[in-house]
């Protein structure tokens, strides 16, 4: 009888690479997972077991573009344009109050929204990162990390160049953890220069590491780049030698179609946003075309500020129906694609080759859903009930790393309810500086 370290179970294995498995299971030896289990091949024992016929078992989200530490402004300043929102509101709010303690005390209570609406793994471009990673680290979640690197000042250094040395610093730091990868974060063309860009690429190309930053969110932005380097964000970025299958380009809503051949020869990783483009009326990416040409369509949640919630349920099922009623086509991004977005795609966007999928050999960041529920009954089909009728609030335990960190609804890695009174003093002072 074979021996694991943690066997998880459930009514459904939902796998891209072997199907949807009914009353199986999943075998998990230190990080990895060892073995998938099909009804009747069960003979086992392990260290621990979790799971039940009252579970979906599936891999764990990827969320491929946030500002997790921005869930301190969650509500701040809502309907309004994306750059007037930036500029009269969220800019200022960062200079005031965006400190390596603020990132000690926000990150928690994103993670825990994350955690327990089953992220496993998020991409994030923010300040203090060094800081995000010691938290993160602690609390157990895999995190793909970059310091924000723009032409003015920012919370964590005064001019770009100090800004970069810090990335680098942090890429060295962390180069080789288990949970962190160290990434690289330049803001967007219309916020950086060429040359900025180009030592933003060089770094990448040394360490080994992906590039994060916001292209072609609003069209605004694409008259802005255009009118300034003469070429639109895609063209211009391809144009200076800037685009690889490291870079992981956030919104990238207002791209034609040669652009997006663009994006698909050079494998740029798409991290679609659709929520948060939608709230800021930005647009809606041509997710249909995105899949139809191949391209490495991911989806993430943007931050808090600006989606209000990080639940990537809410985002798959956003996604399915921003992209049918775009088209006009209720066939367009199927139930099966948009999971993929959220999982194996992502992880493949930001630099995993063995993350996403519940797979032989395949890191172990997996989750379990509820489907004992009255909005959850009856499955007939688990991938499109979890894309269309699940919600974050079904999410019953996850593993991250081959370790539970979030068991029958209870947080076994961060202590919730400190988090939230320390995060509640940095809530009181945003409260009483915009006199809410």
């Amino acid at each position: 009888m074979e021996k694991f370290d943690l066997v998880v179970k459930g009514k459904f294995v939902v796998s891209f690479s072997d199907g949807v498995i009914e009353n199986g299971a999943v075998g998990i030896k230190g990080n990895k997972i060892d073995r998938v289990f099909r009804e009747g091949e069960f003979g086992y024992h392990a260290d621990e077991i979790i799971g039940g016929d009252d579970l979906i078992v599936m891999p764990g989200l990827v969320n491929t573009h946030t500002h997790a530490a921005m869930i301190a402004f969650r509500g701040l300043a809502d309907d309004l344009p994306l750059f007037e929102w930036l500029q009269n509101y969220i800019w200022p709010a960062e200079g005031k109050f965006v400190t390596e303690e603020f990132i000690r005390k926000t990150l928690p209570v994103a993670a825990s929204e994350m955690i327990s609406t089953g992220t496993t793994l998020f991409a994030d471009m923010y300040f203090f990162q060094q800081d995000a990673a010691e938290v993160l680290r602690k609390i157990g979640m895999r995190a793909v990390l970059a310091e924000g690197i723009i032409s003015f000042p920012t919370p964590t250094a005064e001019s770009w160049e100090k800004q970069l040395q810090y990335n680098e610093e942090f890429i060295k730091n962390w180069l080789n953890d288990e949970l962190i990868k160290p990434s690289i974060g330049p803001h967007a063309p219309y916020t950086t220069t060429p040359e900025i860009l180009k030592k933003v690429r060089d770094v990448a190309e040394k360490y080994g590491v992906p590039i994060q930053i916001h292209v072609a969110e609003t069209r605004r932005e694409v008259q802005e780049v255009r009118e300034k380097f003469g070429k639109t964000p895609v063209r211009y970025l391809d144009s200076i030698g800037f685009l690889n299958s490291s870079v992981v380009s956030a919104h990238s809503v207002w791209l034609d179609d040669e652009e997006i051949d663009i994006y698909v020869e050079k494998n740029v990783g798409i991290a679609s946003c659709p929520q948060s483009n939608a709230k800021l009326a930005s647009g809606v990416a041509p997710h249909r075309k995105y899949l139809e040409k191949g391209a490495k369509l991911a989806l993430g949640t943007d931050g808090d500020a600006s989606n209000n919630s990080l639940d990537m349920f809410q985002e798959m099922k956003f996604m399915a129906l921003i992209c049918k009623v775009n088209t006009l086509d209720p066939t367009s991004c199927p139930a099966n694609e948009v999971l993929k977005s959220a999982t194996l795609r992502g992880a493949i966007s930001l630099g995993y080759s063995n993350l996403g999928d519940i797979k032989e050999g395949f890191l172990a960041d997996l989750i379990t859903l509820k489907i004992n529920k009255p909005h959850s009954i009856p499955v007939f089909n688990p991938i499109s009930h979890i894309v269309y009728a699940a919600k974050g609030t079904d999410v019953n335990d996850v593993v991250i790393n081959g370790k539970p960190v979030y068991r029958n609804r209870e947080f076994l890695t961060l202590d919730f309810h400190r988090s939230i009174r320390e995060f509640n003093i940095i809530i009181n002072k945003i409260k009483d500086e915009f006199k809410i």
